[in-house]
């Protein structure tokens, strides 16, 4: 199912596969995606 038009807070937990993808509206893995993206910013751009 495809949802458009929708609120980000409209839509709490997304399951696939039988596995939650995100949960509460927080994907399990953000901290780890953040940390990385912060450390590829600073090497791209220094700062």
């Amino acid at each position: 199912m495809i949802v458009f038009g929708l609120n980000r807070s409209a839509i709490t937990d997304v399951i696939a596969g039988g596995r939650h993808i995100c949960k509460d509206r927080v994907h399990p893995l953000s901290a780890e995606i953040v940390a990385q993206y912060k450390e590829v910013h600073r090497k791209v751009w220094g700062a």
